[in-house]
């Protein structure tokens, strides 16, 4: 006896059937979980025709003759590549078609274009990429990046959409943002201003702004930033009126602030604490530090009372060019002692010179 031939799978059959049930539950997941979003389930479905057509096309190998294989295959190609996009394309609905949104994406673009001319600034920046992006574009000559806000409570660019405006910039060189006038969070528009920004004008729904760079900029040329004391940790109360930190009298011995976990190059930097105590100033208070990496203490000192007034603590510290990228972060920290209280605004850190 004879058994039955068991048919013979080629391990390329049991992978592409494998992709092709991937994609299938792709396109179900999208279209499912976030069904405003459906370039990846386009993108997806013009894999499956792409792979549909290519088996199509081994099969009709060697059946018909040349002439009759390329008509087939040009007529498919059209047919299953360019359905999807142009069903699209032709919705009353669709980006083509709306006159409002052209005749408004104009408007805009030409303001900023003009802002741009008029201020001399070449880099602009959002908070929301879909919104930024044709910016690169349509207005030539300009740079764009999209900021988000980072755990510490500051806006950054996003590190995975880097552009080179990021790094083209100085911290006291001006640029524009771009952003909707009707931004639920106004965090945006709120750190603008707290940084002097100037509105420039509304066009629609989006609002055009001039200002200084929101996000701490170090590197071999430069660097300077000041944080605010709602930007950084603390173990103790924030106003939140003016983002000063405070520690009261017996309160236990505590951090009144710590981070800002801020990564530097190699080079010489001074930083600078406003702080304030009722003690008189030979009074010791607490101390403060500057750490790399939790490890490493760069430099540290006393804290002393001020009689209520707000005084500068500065020092110098040194970063150097032999640890890892994870090892550069630092913080500066004030540390208070129980029976004392103390205040704090901002702590800025500048560069001075390079290594």
């Amino acid at each position: 006896m004879t058994g039955r031939n068991k048919p013979q799978y080629e391990i390329w059959d049991i992978i592409k059937l494998a992709v092709f049930l991937g994609l299938i539950i792709t396109i179900l997941a999208i279209c499912i979980l976030n069904p405003d979003s459906s370039r990846h389930a386009l993108w997806a479905i013009f894999i499956i025709k792409l792979c549909f057509l290519i088996d199509i096309l081994k099969f009709l190998r060697g059946k018909l003759n040349f002439g009759e294989y390329i008509s087939c295959f040009i007529m498919l190609s059209v047919i299953l590549l360019s359905s999807t996009w142009v069903t699209i394309a032709t919705l009353p609905e669709s980006f083509r078609h709306n006159k409002s949104y052209n005749a408004d994406n104009e408007q805009l673009s030409d303001f900023i274009y003009k802002m741009s001319a008029k201020y001399k600034v070449k880099n602009i920046y959002g908070n929301d990429f879909w919104q930024t992006m044709p910016l690169n574009v349509t207005i030539p000559g300009l740079k764009f990046a999209v900021l988000a806000l980072s755990e510490k409570e500051y806006f950054s660019p996003m590190k995975f959409l880097m552009r080179p405006s990021y790094f083209e910039v100085s911290p006291k060189q001006k640029v524009l943002y771009y952003f909707r006038a009707d931004d639920a969070s106004k965090q945006f528009a709120n750190a603008i201003k707290l940084k002097q920004g100037q509105l420039l004008g509304q066009v629609g729904d989006f609002q055009v702004w001039l200002g200084y760079p929101l996000w701490p900029i170090f590197n071999a040329q430069y660097g300077y930033y000041k944080w605010d004391g709602c930007q950084l940790l603390t173990q103790n109360e924030v106003h939140k009126k003016d983002c000063t930190l405070i520690k009261e009298v017996n309160h236990p011995s505590s951090y009144l602030s710590y981070g800002p976990y801020q990564e530097l190059p190699a080079g010489t930097y001074k930083f600078s604490m406003r702080i304030s105590s009722p003690m008189p100033a030979e009074q010791i208070i607490g101390e403060f530090d500057v750490v790399q990496g939790s490890k490493s203490i760069l430099t540290k000192g006393a804290l002393h009372g001020s009689n209520n007034d707000f005084v500068n603590v500065e020092g110098l510290f040194t970063v150097d060019g032999d640890y890892l990228p994870t090892n550069k972060l630092i913080e500066v920290r004030s540390f208070i002692n129980k029976e004392f209280s103390a205040s704090l605004k901002n702590i800025s850190i500048e560069k001075i010179d390079n290594r």
